[in-house]
């Protein structure tokens, strides 16, 4: 992930670039050396801290990263009722002319604990010849939009709003996501 943010963050402006720090670390368990005006949790990581005590802490070490007034920012999936417990895709896509990746996803959530395991298989392709397999293991915890506003003011965060989808329309119950962005008062 930080490679291919490392990837993006090159097409942009040194105006841009100067701006954007990125740091490996266990989102559990950091502490920065300078406050930031703005944290963001990528592409529903967040779900990755699959117990109550993970997701606290997650959001603590957010809160203290953050120059008073910066902003938190994060997105969890909002999987449907009658959604299926068990689930498979696949999607393609180009790395360029000559290379693509197949990756198939299957994935599997047990109705008591909220708990997805999530496996992952990936293959690369070169000019239409299989060229690797790679797989991944991870789980996943759904929590509910009401969970995470709860725990968001617990750690003492001023929620500001709740979006629905990345282009900022109004959550509802139809949200396929809720996206977080919260202050630090």
């Amino acid at each position: 992930m930080l490679n291919v943010a490392k990837q993006k963050l090159r097409k942009e402006s040194a105006q841009v670039r100067e701006r954007v720090v990125l740091k490996l670390g266990d989102m559990r368990n950091f502490k920065l050396s300078e406050n930031s005006p703005f944290v963001y949790i990528a592409s529903s990581t967040f779900e990755h801290c699959t117990t109550k005590e993970d997701q606290k802490s997650c959001l603590t070490n957010a809160y203290h990263a953050l120059k008073r007034k910066g902003i938190l920012a994060f997105d969890i999936s909002q999987p449907k009722p009658d959604q299926p417990m068990d689930s498979w895709w696949i999607d393609r896509r180009a790395l360029n002319q000559n290379e693509e990746v197949v990756r198939t996803i299957f994935s599997r959530r047990n109705q008591q604990s909220n708990i997805v395991s999530v496996n992952l298989f990936f293959e690369v392709y070169q000019r239409g010849e299989l060229k690797k397999r790679y797989y991944e293991y991870g789980e996943a915890l759904v929590s509910s939009k009401q969970d995470i506003e709860t725990l968001l003011r617990k750690v003492g965060f001023k929620l500001n709003q709740v979006y629905g989808n990345f282009d900022k329309s109004a959550y509802s119950e139809k949200s396929e996501r809720a996206i977080f962005a919260a202050t630090k008062p």
